[in-house]
């Protein structure tokens, strides 16, 4: 719920390959015919430091 995910993140829960999500996440983007914002490490920080405690 607007949060990123790092494929990475996905293959762990899915146990589906880092190459076929980037292939499926392709293809969706050009299903859907639209781009996604540039991800920053500051979208990434507050989940990661929460995840520190």
């Amino acid at each position: 719920e607007g949060v990123p995910r790092t494929f990475k993140e996905i293959c762990a829960v899915s146990r589906i390959s880092k190459k076929e999500i980037g292939r499926c996440f392709k293809l969706i983007l050009k299903a859907l015919e639209t781009s996604v914002d540039l991800i920053t490490t500051g979208d990434f920080m507050s989940r990661f430091c929460s995840n520190l405690g």
